[in-house]
Protein backbone atom coordinates (compact mmCIF):
# COMPACT_ATOMS: atom_id res chain seq x y z
CA UNK A 1 0.00 0.00 0.00
CA UNK A 2 1.34 3.45 -0.92
CA UNK A 3 0.78 6.49 1.30
CA UNK A 4 2.19 10.02 0.86
CA UNK A 5 2.73 11.89 4.13
CA UNK A 6 3.71 15.56 4.29
CA UNK A 7 5.91 17.16 6.93
CA UNK A 8 4.94 19.47 8.48
CA UNK A 9 1.19 18.95 8.34
CA UNK A 10 0.42 22.66 9.02
CA UNK A 11 2.12 26.09 9.12
CA UNK A 12 1.49 28.81 11.68
CA UNK A 13 3.69 31.88 11.18
CA UNK A 14 4.01 35.44 12.45
CA UNK A 15 5.63 38.46 10.84
CA UNK A 16 5.71 42.25 11.08
CA UNK A 17 3.91 43.95 8.20
CA UNK A 18 5.76 44.24 4.87
CA UNK A 19 8.63 42.10 6.13
CA UNK A 20 10.22 39.29 4.11
CA UNK A 21 9.65 35.70 5.16
CA UNK A 22 12.00 32.79 4.61
CA UNK A 23 11.05 30.18 2.00
CA UNK A 24 8.92 27.44 3.58
CA UNK A 25 9.26 23.73 2.76
CA UNK A 26 7.00 20.68 2.75
CA UNK A 27 8.70 17.27 2.66
CA UNK A 28 6.73 14.57 0.79
CA UNK A 29 7.59 10.91 1.33
CA UNK A 30 5.93 7.60 0.57
CA UNK A 31 5.42 6.05 4.01
CA UNK A 32 3.45 3.04 2.76
CA UNK A 33 4.43 -0.61 2.70
CA UNK A 34 5.25 -0.26 -1.00
CA UNK A 35 7.85 2.55 -0.95
CA UNK A 36 7.82 3.33 -4.69
CA UNK A 37 8.05 6.79 -6.19
CA UNK A 38 4.59 8.38 -6.40
CA UNK A 39 3.46 11.28 -8.59
CA UNK A 40 1.94 14.34 -6.87
CA UNK A 41 0.45 17.71 -7.71
CA UNK A 42 0.32 20.83 -5.50
CA UNK A 43 -2.10 23.76 -5.71
CA UNK A 44 -3.49 26.67 -3.72
CA UNK A 45 -6.16 29.32 -4.21
CA UNK A 46 -4.20 31.93 -2.21
CA UNK A 47 -2.57 34.71 -4.26
CA UNK A 48 -0.13 35.29 -1.39
CA UNK A 49 1.19 31.69 -1.44
CA UNK A 50 3.66 31.23 -4.30
CA UNK A 51 4.48 27.58 -4.98
CA UNK A 52 7.92 27.02 -6.51
CA UNK A 53 6.85 23.67 -7.98
CA UNK A 54 3.41 22.21 -8.61
CA UNK A 55 4.15 18.61 -9.60
CA UNK A 56 6.72 15.88 -9.24
CA UNK A 57 7.38 12.48 -7.71
CA UNK A 58 8.23 11.36 -4.20
CA UNK A 59 10.47 11.80 -2.38
CA UNK A 60 10.26 15.57 -2.88
CA UNK A 61 10.49 18.95 -1.20
CA UNK A 62 7.75 21.42 -2.12
CA UNK A 63 8.93 24.98 -1.46
CA UNK A 64 6.77 28.06 -1.32
CA UNK A 65 7.15 31.77 -0.62
CA UNK A 66 4.69 34.13 1.04
CA UNK A 67 4.07 37.57 -0.45
CA UNK A 68 3.59 39.71 2.66
CA UNK A 69 2.43 42.69 0.60
CA UNK A 70 -0.77 40.81 -0.28
CA UNK A 71 -1.74 40.10 3.33
CA UNK A 72 -4.02 41.89 5.77
CA UNK A 73 -3.20 42.75 9.37
CA UNK A 74 -4.18 39.91 11.67
CA UNK A 75 -4.61 36.26 10.78
CA UNK A 76 -4.56 35.19 7.12
CA UNK A 77 -5.49 31.58 6.35
CA UNK A 78 -5.54 29.30 3.32
CA UNK A 79 -4.61 25.79 2.18
CA UNK A 80 -2.01 24.03 0.08
CA UNK A 81 -3.50 20.93 -1.47
CA UNK A 82 -1.36 17.91 -2.34
CA UNK A 83 -3.04 15.38 -4.68
CA UNK A 84 -1.78 11.85 -5.35
CA UNK A 85 -3.29 8.65 -6.69
CA UNK A 86 -4.14 7.83 -3.10
CA UNK A 87 -6.22 10.97 -2.52
CA UNK A 88 -6.00 14.60 -1.41
CA UNK A 89 -4.08 16.14 1.51
CA UNK A 90 -4.82 19.68 2.69
CA UNK A 91 -2.10 21.57 4.57
CA UNK A 92 -3.31 24.69 6.46
CA UNK A 93 -1.16 27.82 6.22
CA UNK A 94 -1.88 30.52 8.82
CA UNK A 95 0.11 33.73 9.17
CA UNK A 96 -0.39 36.56 11.65
CA UNK A 97 0.66 39.94 10.21
CA UNK A 98 1.52 42.49 12.91
CA UNK A 99 0.89 46.21 12.30
CA UNK A 100 4.25 47.93 12.60
CA UNK A 101 5.00 50.00 15.69
CA UNK A 102 8.46 51.59 15.67
CA UNK A 103 9.51 54.50 17.91
CA UNK A 104 13.25 54.71 17.19
CA UNK A 105 15.53 54.31 14.18
CA UNK A 106 19.33 54.17 14.13
CA UNK A 107 21.17 54.26 10.80
CA UNK A 108 24.76 53.47 9.94
CA UNK A 109 25.93 57.02 9.06
CA UNK A 110 27.99 55.88 6.08
CA UNK A 111 26.12 52.68 5.25
CA UNK A 112 22.77 51.95 3.65
CA UNK A 113 20.95 50.15 6.48
CA UNK A 114 19.08 51.27 9.58
CA UNK A 115 17.66 49.35 12.53
CA UNK A 116 14.43 49.62 14.46
CA UNK A 117 12.46 47.38 16.82
CA UNK A 118 8.83 46.48 16.20
CA UNK A 119 7.19 46.74 19.62
CA UNK A 120 4.40 44.18 19.88
CA UNK A 121 1.29 45.74 21.43
CA UNK A 122 -0.06 42.35 22.51
CA UNK A 123 0.84 41.38 26.09
CA UNK A 124 3.55 38.75 25.95
CA UNK A 125 3.84 39.09 22.16
CA UNK A 126 7.20 38.85 20.45
CA UNK A 127 9.13 41.92 19.36
CA UNK A 128 11.12 41.93 16.14
CA UNK A 129 14.38 43.58 15.14
CA UNK A 130 14.08 45.13 11.67
CA UNK A 131 16.87 45.88 9.22
CA UNK A 132 15.73 48.54 6.75
CA UNK A 133 17.27 49.73 3.48
CA UNK A 134 17.61 53.52 3.81
CA UNK A 135 17.66 53.93 0.02
CA UNK A 136 14.36 52.15 -0.71
CA UNK A 137 12.65 52.02 2.70
CA UNK A 138 12.23 48.25 2.33
CA UNK A 139 12.54 45.88 5.29
CA UNK A 140 15.45 43.56 4.44
CA UNK A 141 15.43 41.18 7.41
CA UNK A 142 13.52 40.55 10.63
CA UNK A 143 14.58 38.72 13.79
CA UNK A 144 12.40 37.57 16.67
CA UNK A 145 14.07 38.95 19.83
CA UNK A 146 11.40 38.00 22.36
CA UNK A 147 8.78 39.89 24.37
CA UNK A 148 8.94 43.19 26.27
CA UNK A 149 12.00 44.79 24.72
CA UNK A 150 13.08 48.31 25.59
CA UNK A 151 15.60 50.81 24.27
CA UNK A 152 18.40 49.77 21.92
CA UNK A 153 21.80 50.98 20.73
CA UNK A 154 24.13 49.85 17.96
CA UNK A 155 27.88 49.26 17.80
CA UNK A 156 28.19 49.65 14.03
CA UNK A 157 31.95 49.10 14.00
CA UNK A 158 31.69 45.91 16.06
CA UNK A 159 28.55 44.60 14.33
CA UNK A 160 26.47 44.24 17.50
CA UNK A 161 23.11 45.62 18.62
CA UNK A 162 22.21 45.83 22.32
CA UNK A 163 18.61 45.96 23.55
CA UNK A 164 16.99 46.26 26.95
CA UNK A 165 14.40 43.95 28.45
CA UNK A 166 11.63 45.54 30.48
CA UNK A 167 11.29 42.87 33.17
CA UNK A 168 14.63 41.00 33.07
CA UNK A 169 17.95 42.18 34.52
CA UNK A 170 19.95 41.61 31.37
CA UNK A 171 20.74 43.14 28.00
CA UNK A 172 20.02 41.23 24.82
CA UNK A 173 22.69 41.20 22.12
CA UNK A 174 22.28 40.58 18.39
CA UNK A 175 25.18 39.74 16.08
CA UNK A 176 24.36 41.74 12.97
CA UNK A 177 26.56 39.71 10.63
CA UNK A 178 25.18 36.40 11.93
CA UNK A 179 21.69 37.91 12.27
CA UNK A 180 21.11 35.92 15.43
CA UNK A 181 20.57 36.52 19.14
CA UNK A 182 23.80 36.03 21.11
CA UNK A 183 24.14 35.23 24.84
CA UNK A 184 22.75 38.04 27.00
CA UNK A 185 24.75 40.36 29.24
CA UNK A 186 23.74 40.20 32.94
CA UNK A 187 22.84 43.53 34.56
CA UNK A 188 22.35 44.96 38.00
CA UNK A 189 18.80 46.25 37.63
CA UNK A 190 16.51 46.77 34.63
CA UNK A 191 17.86 48.61 31.59
CA UNK A 192 15.97 51.82 30.83
CA UNK A 193 18.07 53.79 28.35
CA UNK A 194 21.09 52.48 26.45
CA UNK A 195 24.01 54.14 24.68
CA UNK A 196 27.10 52.47 23.18
CA UNK A 197 30.21 54.65 23.06
CA UNK A 198 33.15 54.84 20.68
CA UNK A 199 35.36 53.90 23.65
CA UNK A 200 33.67 50.50 23.89
CA UNK A 201 31.45 51.30 26.86
CA UNK A 202 27.78 50.57 27.35
CA UNK A 203 25.96 53.25 29.34
CA UNK A 204 22.73 52.06 30.99
CA UNK A 205 20.43 54.60 32.60
CA UNK A 206 16.95 54.84 34.11
CA UNK A 207 14.00 56.21 32.16
CA UNK A 208 10.95 57.91 33.64
CA UNK A 209 12.10 57.32 37.21
CA UNK A 210 15.15 57.82 39.40
CA UNK A 211 17.59 54.95 39.52
CA UNK A 212 21.19 54.04 38.77
CA UNK A 213 23.39 55.05 35.88
CA UNK A 214 25.79 52.19 35.22
CA UNK A 215 28.74 52.02 32.85
CA UNK A 216 29.84 48.61 31.54
CA UNK A 217 32.72 47.42 29.42
CA UNK A 218 30.69 46.38 26.37
CA UNK A 219 32.77 43.41 25.21
CA UNK A 220 33.23 41.72 28.60
CA UNK A 221 30.12 42.96 30.45
CA UNK A 222 32.26 44.10 33.39
CA UNK A 223 30.60 46.77 35.56
CA UNK A 224 32.85 49.84 35.75
CA UNK A 225 30.71 52.22 37.83
CA UNK A 226 27.26 52.62 39.35
CA UNK A 227 25.82 55.93 40.58
CA UNK A 228 22.38 57.09 41.66
CA UNK A 229 20.80 59.17 38.94
CA UNK A 230 17.78 61.44 38.53
CA UNK A 231 14.88 60.62 36.26
CA UNK A 232 15.63 61.21 32.57
CA UNK A 233 13.67 60.87 29.35
CA UNK A 234 16.59 60.36 26.98
CA UNK A 235 20.37 60.36 26.75
CA UNK A 236 23.12 60.52 24.16
CA UNK A 237 26.88 60.10 24.22
CA UNK A 238 29.30 62.37 22.35
CA UNK A 239 31.20 60.92 19.36
CA UNK A 240 34.46 60.74 21.34
CA UNK A 241 32.73 58.76 24.10
CA UNK A 242 33.76 61.24 26.81
CA UNK A 243 30.52 63.15 27.43
CA UNK A 244 26.97 62.09 28.26
CA UNK A 245 23.96 64.36 27.67
CA UNK A 246 20.61 63.70 29.35
CA UNK A 247 17.25 65.47 29.32
CA UNK A 248 14.16 65.70 31.48
CA UNK A 249 13.21 69.06 33.02
CA UNK A 250 16.61 70.28 31.94
CA UNK A 251 19.57 69.24 29.85
CA UNK A 252 22.62 67.98 31.72
CA UNK A 253 26.15 67.21 30.56
CA UNK A 254 28.33 64.61 32.30
CA UNK A 255 32.00 63.80 31.95
CA UNK A 256 32.29 60.01 31.55
CA UNK A 257 35.88 59.93 30.27
CA UNK A 258 37.01 58.14 33.46
CA UNK A 259 34.13 55.65 33.37
CA UNK A 260 32.20 57.51 36.07
CA UNK A 261 29.55 60.19 35.53
CA UNK A 262 30.51 63.68 36.79
CA UNK A 263 28.07 66.49 36.03
CA UNK A 264 29.79 69.44 34.37
CA UNK A 265 26.83 71.47 33.13
CA UNK A 266 23.07 71.97 33.31
CA UNK A 267 20.47 74.18 31.62
CA UNK A 268 16.92 74.27 32.98
CA UNK A 269 13.95 74.17 30.62
CA UNK A 270 10.37 75.12 31.39
CA UNK A 271 8.74 71.77 30.54
CA UNK A 272 9.47 68.07 30.37
CA UNK A 273 11.72 67.36 27.40
CA UNK A 274 10.81 64.90 24.66
CA UNK A 275 14.44 63.99 24.10
CA UNK A 276 18.03 64.98 23.48
CA UNK A 277 19.81 64.46 20.18
CA UNK A 278 23.48 65.14 19.48
CA UNK A 279 24.76 65.72 15.98
CA UNK A 280 27.26 63.02 15.00
CA UNK A 281 30.14 65.51 14.80
CA UNK A 282 29.55 66.47 18.46
CA UNK A 283 29.20 70.18 17.74
CA UNK A 284 25.46 70.63 18.28
CA UNK A 285 22.98 69.35 20.85
CA UNK A 286 19.24 69.54 20.20
CA UNK A 287 16.67 69.39 23.00
CA UNK A 288 13.16 69.63 21.59
CA UNK A 289 13.27 72.91 19.62
CA UNK A 290 16.37 74.31 21.32
CA UNK A 291 19.79 74.28 19.67
CA UNK A 292 22.91 74.25 21.89
CA UNK A 293 26.60 73.92 21.31
CA UNK A 294 28.53 71.14 23.06
CA UNK A 295 29.07 73.39 26.11
CA UNK A 296 25.30 73.97 26.45
CA UNK A 297 25.31 77.54 25.18
CA UNK A 298 21.94 78.27 23.58
CA UNK A 299 22.33 79.13 19.89
CA UNK A 300 18.75 79.33 18.64
CA UNK A 301 15.43 77.63 18.09
CA UNK A 302 13.54 75.64 15.50
CA UNK A 303 9.74 75.50 15.19
CA UNK A 304 9.54 71.85 16.28
CA UNK A 305 11.35 68.89 17.84
CA UNK A 306 14.67 67.93 16.24
CA UNK A 307 15.32 64.18 15.93
CA UNK A 308 18.22 64.02 13.46
CA UNK A 309 20.79 66.27 11.78
CA UNK A 310 23.50 66.13 9.17
CA UNK A 311 27.18 66.16 10.15
CA UNK A 312 27.97 69.24 8.05
CA UNK A 313 25.63 71.31 10.20
CA UNK A 314 23.42 72.62 7.40
CA UNK A 315 20.09 71.21 8.49
CA UNK A 316 18.13 69.44 11.23
CA UNK A 317 15.23 67.02 10.86
CA UNK A 318 12.11 66.30 12.88
CA UNK A 319 8.49 67.04 12.00
CA UNK A 320 10.11 69.27 9.37
CA UNK A 321 13.50 69.70 7.74
CA UNK A 322 15.15 72.96 8.75
CA UNK A 323 18.00 74.80 7.16
CA UNK A 324 20.11 76.07 10.05
CA UNK A 325 22.37 79.08 10.11
CA UNK A 326 24.27 78.75 13.40
CA UNK A 327 21.16 77.66 15.27
CA UNK A 328 18.39 79.80 13.80
CA UNK A 329 15.72 78.41 11.50
CA UNK A 330 15.93 79.76 7.96
CA UNK A 331 13.25 77.72 6.18
CA UNK A 332 11.55 74.34 6.47
CA UNK A 333 9.71 71.54 4.65
CA UNK A 334 7.94 68.33 5.75
CA UNK A 335 9.82 65.63 7.65
CA UNK A 336 8.60 63.06 10.19
CA UNK A 337 8.39 62.00 13.84
CA UNK A 338 10.55 58.86 13.65
CA UNK A 339 13.44 59.70 11.35
CA UNK A 340 17.09 59.00 10.68
CA UNK A 341 19.75 59.80 8.09
CA UNK A 342 21.91 57.24 6.31
CA UNK A 343 24.03 56.72 3.24
CA UNK A 344 26.44 59.52 4.09
CA UNK A 345 23.60 61.86 5.12
CA UNK A 346 22.05 61.54 1.66
CA UNK A 347 18.91 59.52 2.46
CA UNK A 348 16.08 60.41 4.81
CA UNK A 349 14.31 57.37 6.29
CA UNK A 350 10.95 58.04 7.95
CA UNK A 351 8.51 55.79 9.79
CA UNK A 352 4.94 57.02 9.86
CA UNK A 353 1.43 55.71 9.33
CA UNK A 354 2.61 52.14 9.86
CA UNK A 355 5.16 52.22 7.02
CA UNK A 356 8.75 53.14 6.19
CA UNK A 357 9.51 55.47 3.34
CA UNK A 358 12.78 56.89 2.10
CA UNK A 359 13.90 59.60 -0.27
CA UNK A 360 16.96 61.46 -1.35
CA UNK A 361 17.25 64.30 1.15
CA UNK A 362 17.72 66.82 -1.65
CA UNK A 363 14.04 66.27 -2.47
CA UNK A 364 13.13 67.64 0.97
CA UNK A 365 15.35 70.70 0.99
CA UNK A 366 13.98 74.10 -0.01
CA UNK A 367 16.39 74.69 -2.91
CA UNK A 368 19.97 75.84 -2.51
CA UNK A 369 21.37 77.24 0.72
CA UNK A 370 19.38 80.42 1.51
Amino acid sequence: VSSVEPSPVAFELETPDRSPLATQSIVLENKGTNPTSLPWQASTSASWIQLKSTSGSTPAVVEFDIDNKRLYHGWNENLITIETDGGKIEIPVRINVLPLKVTKLLADPDGTVAYGIHENAVAGGNCYLLEIDVVTGSVLRTLNIGPKTGDFTVDFAGGRLFFGKKDVEEIGIVGLDQWSVLPSMPLQGIAGLLAHTSRGRLVVGPVGFSGYLRIYEASSGDLLSSEYFNSTSSMQVSPDGNSLFTSSYGIEKYDISRDTATRVGRVDVDSSSAGVFMRSDGERVFVDSRVFDADLNLLGFTSGIVRSADRAGNFAIGDKVWWLDGGAEVSSVSGGKVVTLGGGDRYLLVFGGGYFYSSDLSNHLPGSWP
